[in-house]
Formats: C-alpha cells, sequence, structure tokens
C-alpha cells in the first residue's frame, strides 16, 4: 500500500480507554443527544496541567457572536456517529490511521490521567474501524497501551503514522511527565493487539535532562517511503535561556530501538527563556519544493506571550535557533498565546501556515482567534483571522481543515472548549464563506467539547470524510469524559494508512496533531480549481504551487501552565 500516492489530510481522534462506563455528555447541534459524562479535574502533577482560570472573562453565555446556522443542505456538515467515553481525559488526544491495513481507519484515544497501572499514569486506546454506531466503552478497545507508573501521563499525544514505511500505519503514544518525557512507536500491522507496555515497543525516545517535558506534542514528517517524527518539548533549556523550548526531528532511518534526543536528525531551540517552544508541532511542504517543513509553535514566545509560529526545512541540520527560522509569525497582541496550536493547510490552490491563538481579543475577551497565513515571516496582526469566536471562547484551542462541506475546498474545523461556561463547542468554518456552522456542543459545563479536533479519512466504514472531537472534562457528577466521532457526506478518495490531523490542513492532504494523512486528491481538486472569493484562500500565498505531499498536525490541546 503506498499511502503517499493519495497523500491526503487526516484528520485524528476518537475513542478512549479507561474501563470506565461510558456516557458521552454531547450534544449536536441539532439537538441529538448522547449521554452523560464527567472527568476529574487536573492532575496532580504540578508541571502539565489545563490553565482553569475563569474563560468566560467578559465573556457572555448567549452566544450573541457566535454564528450558527446551515450551510444550505438539509443538516450540518457532520453528524454525530458514535460516542466513546471512559475515565478522566477521555479525548485529551486523538488520532486515527490504518493500523491493521483492513482500509478503514482505526481511532486511537490518550487518555493521560488515566489511573490503571498507577495515579496518572495515563494510556491510550486503539479501536478498529469501522467504529460502530451508538455509545461504546472504551474497556472495547483492540489495542490499550498503559504507563509504567504514576504521574507519567502516557497517551499525552497520539497519532498514527507509518515511520517503517511498510504500509501499516504506527501507533505513536507520549509520555511527557516519565522521566523528561518519552515517545513510543509501535508498528502496525494485523498482529497489533491485547495490551502493551512501553517495553513492547519498536522504538522509544527519551528526552533529556533538567524536568524536561519531551513529547508534549508529537507529529509525523511525511515524506517518501517513510514518516520522520517531529516531538515538541517546551520546558527544554538552550542557549535561549531556561524554558526556551525545542523541537527535535528524528528521520525515518532512525526510529528503531533505544533513542535519545542526541540522535535527533536536527535540534531547533527557542529564541528566549519562557518562550515555550515545541509547546505545538506540525509539518508539510509549504513551499513546494516536494522536502517538507517543520512548524513550531511557542506560545508564550513575544511580548507577554503574544506567542509565535515558525517554520523551518527538514533538510536542516544540527542544533539551530528559531532566531533563525526561515520563516517567523508572531502574535498580533500581548497575551495572545498564538502558537497554541499550529498546522499546514493545504488546498484552496495553496500551502499556508495555520496559526491558533485562544487567547487573543479578536471580538472580545480571550474571544480566540485561528489564522491561515501565507508562509511568509510577518506579524499576525497584519491577517485577518479566518475565524474568531465570542467572548470566553478561547476559539483555536484546536484546530484542523478538510472539505467536509464537499465543495472540493479546504474548511475549517475549530474548537472553542471555554465556549458557553465551558461546555465547549465544534465549529465548521465552510471554505465557500457562509456562516459558520456549530456541529457539536458540550451538553454541560465543565465538557470542554472542541478540547481536540481532528477531520479523517473513513473510519465509520461509510467510505465518507469523518471528524473527531474529544470532550475531555466532561465533569457533571456521576460520568465520564468522552470523544465523538462525525461523520460527512464527502467521498474519502484518499488511503486512510495515516489519518489523524488535529490541526490544520487540508483534506485530501496529507496531515499530522495530534494525527497525519487524510486527503491528497482533495488539495489536488482545489489546487486545480480554488474557488474564487474563497475566504480561507484569500488568506493563502497566491504564488504558492499546491505541489508536493501537505501535513497538518493537531497537536496537544491542554494548557500546561509551569
Amino acid at each position: 500500500m503506498t499511502r503517499r500516492s493519495a497523500v491526503a489530510l487526516v484528520g485524528a481522534i476518537a475513542l478512549a480507554v479507561a474501563a470506565v462506563p461510558v456516557t458521552g455528555a454531547l450534544v449536536a447541534a441539532e439537538g441529538t443527544q448522547h449521554g452523560p459524562a464527567t472527568v476529574q479535574s487536573a492532575a496532580t502533577d504540578g508541571e502539565v496541567e489545563r490553565q482553569d482560570d475563569d474563560a468566560s472573562e467578559g465573556g457572555s453565555s448567549d452566544d450573541e457572536n457566535r454564528t450558527v446556522t446551515g450551510n444550505g443542505t438539509d443538516g450540518p456538515p457532520l453528524a454525530p456517529h458514535a460516542t466513546v467515553g471512559g475515565g478522566p481525559s477521555t479525548g485529551e488526544s486523538v488520532g486515527a490511521g490504518d493500523v491493521n491495513g483492513d482500509g478503514t481507519a482505526d481511532a486511537v484515544v490518550g487518555v493521560p490521567f488515566d489511573d490503571e497501572a498507577g495515579d496518572n499514569a495515563g494510556a491510550a486506546a486503539l479501536l478498529l474501524g469501522p467504529v460502530d454506531a451508538g455509545d461504546t466503552d472504551i474497556s472495547a478497545a483492540n489495542v490499550t497501551v498503559e504507563g509504567t507508573a504514576g504521574g507519567e501521563w502516557t497517551g499525552y499525544d497520539v497519532f498514527v503514522a507509518d515511520v517503517n514505511g511498510d504500509g501499516y500505519g504506527d501507533l505513536v503514544v507520549s509520555a511527557p511527565l516519565r522521566s523528561n518525557g518519552y515517545v513510543y512507536v509501535f508498528h502496525g500491522g494485523p498482529e497489533l493487539s491485547g495490551t502493551l507496555r512501553p517495553s513492547d515497543a519498536d522504538a522509544v525516545i527519551a528526552g533529556g535532562d533538567g524536568g524536561e517535558q519531551f513529547g508534549i506534542a508529537v507529529a509525523p514528517v511525511p515524506q517518501e517511503g517513510a514518516d520522520g517524527l517531529l516531538v515538541g518539548d517546551p520546558r527544554a533549556d538552550g542557549e535561549g535561556g531556561e524554558d526556551a523550548g525545542a523541537a527535535y526531528y528524528f528521520s525515518p532511518d532512525s526510529l528503531s530501538g533505544d533513542l535519545t534526543t542526541d540522535d535527533a536528525a536536527l535540534r531547533v531551540g527557542g529564541e528566549a527563556a519562557g518562550d515555550r517552544a515545541g509547546w505545538d508541532v506540525a509539518a508539510g511542504d509549504l513551499d513546494g519544493n516536494g522536502t517538507p517543513d517543520l512548524v513550531v509553535g511557542a506560545r508564550d514566545a513575544g511580548e507577554s506571550g503574544a506567542g509565535a509560529a515558525y517554520a523551518v526545512p527538514a533538510t536542516d541540520a544540527g542544533d539551530r535557533s528559531l532566531g533563525d527560522a526561515a520563516v517567523t509569525l508572531r502574535g498580533a497582541e500581548p497575551g495572545d498565546s498564538a502558537g497554541h496550536t499550529v498546522g499546514v493547510h493545504r488546498g484552496n490552490g495553496s500551502a499556508s501556515v495555520l496559526v491558533g491563538a485562544p487567547t487573543a481579543d479578536t471580538n472580545g475577551s480571550s474571544s480566540g482567534a485561528v489564522y491561515v497565513v501565507p508562509p511568509e515571516s510577518g506579524s499576525l496582526a497584519d491577517a485577518d483571522p479566518a475565524y474568531a469566536g465570542a467572548p470566553g471562547d478561547r476559539a483555536g484551542w484546536d484546530a484542523t481543515a478538510g472539505d467536509v462541506t464537499c465543495d472540493g475546498r479546504t474548511d475549517l474545523l475549530v474548537g472553542s472548549p471555554y465556549a458557553d461556561e465551558k461546555a465547549g463547542a465544534a465549529t465548521v468554518i465552510p471554505a465557500d464563506g457562509s456562516a459558520p456552522v456549530e456541529v457539536l456542543a458540550g451538553e454541560d459545563p465543565g465538557d470542554y467539547a472542541g478540547y481536540r479536533v481532528a477531520v479523517t479519512v473513513d473510519a465509520t466504514g461509510d467510505g465518507n470524510r469523518d471528524a473527531l472531537v474529544g470532550s475531555p472534562d466532561e465533569n457533571v457528577t456521576n460520568t465520564t469524559a468522552s470523544a465523538t466521532l462525525l461523520e460527512s457526506g464527502c467521498e474519502a478518495t484518499a488511503d486512510p494508512v495515516e489519518g489523524n490531523a488535529s490541526n490544520g490542513t487540508d483534506e485530501d492532504t496529507e496531515t499530522t496533531s495530534d494525527e497525519t494523512t487524510e486527503e491528497t486528491s482533495e488539495a489536488t481538486a482545489a489546487a486545480e480549481a480554488p474557488g474564487e472569493g474563497d475566504p480561507l484562500s484569500t488568506l493563502a500565498p497566491i504564488g504558492v504551487a499546491a505541489g508536493a505531499v501537505a501535513v497538518a498536525l493537531g497537536v496537544v490541546a491542554l494548557w500546561r501552565r509551569g
């Protein structure tokens, strides 16, 4: 199976682990309800926590600034198919891809607060596709990866990518709080099953020294033959100073056996102390030269946390500074947290960088914003957001892309987990300029729906494109967290070997977030006939060819405080 011959965006996600009964607490935009759900609050490990300050400061709960209407069809572009419920943090990370080679995408969900191997040891669960409709418990997982001891946060990031080039998607799981952080790779194939431990992994990458958080974000780096890995380490020290952060690129031929950061082909370090570079990472061909570019988000970079996103060629080698990056995109205003999520958006005739700035005040306090901009250095203050939420929404906490409106153009899927008193929502922003459509909303305050979002190749078995939405902190009494798989009416034309893109890419483009391949055919179609007046394509570089494989990674969505 040569998945790259049909490069495609892949979103990832859904399903879980942690043997707790399910009852997802999500409600579709049209009112379809799923059972109740809940989650424990943040983990006891203080190094990585979700920011839990009041997201609704200055905000309102009446959605007066959030447009939720139809887009000219009989219903929303995405509708719930299945909800997988589990224990605390189910849906904190999500991914998808064909691990067993049956031609249908499988779904993987991280549960970093799972306690099976110890308090917050964490776990990841893989459910083989096609995923059955209705409510499912994480105990139904075909493969479960467990941590080794408490406090490791195994499953903090998960995705599927073919790192050994055998045509099967490989399962990648991170554990950023095990020592200085670890990333595990389990080779896919029909024999992959049961409960796995890190000692069963085919490749184990250990972080460096000094209390780092290697593996907070991980993304595949697609290229001909096999995928490499890009790993974020936002607490890494270096020439930039303490917690400047870093990202490490591992080439495909290195991904075997026991490895350390010393085995990386390229290390790119943050510009200054406290930047937290590597908070999110993604990869894809931005300049059309046939080789991948690495995108690194640094949510705390710049004046008072304006944030930044950088792009560097994967062909660089050695130890480099992001101060020398080929592309640097600065946050528009202090406190925007630009780079909290990053991706490569290919489609509508061009390749662009997707940047989420969830605490931007574009449309009111912490409304959040998502940008789709040309790969050229500058300030996001010079670009119009592709989408901004209502006050308090924190839109752009996570975001991805793909054609879910079936018009051959790349739409956006944006998570706003703090909307409506943290009930959360996931919204489609159609590329044709029609009104945004809320496709999934949290049922109760604290659900955090939209914490993770992804578009993926067929995981339902109907031959169509799907999406996934994580709702990891559903804290309704006596219920559990969940992830929801939504289905579209758009035919999935790409090979589903890799299928996870929690962050911006084009649907028929290869992607990476937390999540990797989905559809190149769509990117190709969009490149051949880009729509005039497309609000997303107007932000894309007109002169950039839509050539080689593009990738977008949706990566870690947790707000980590230090």
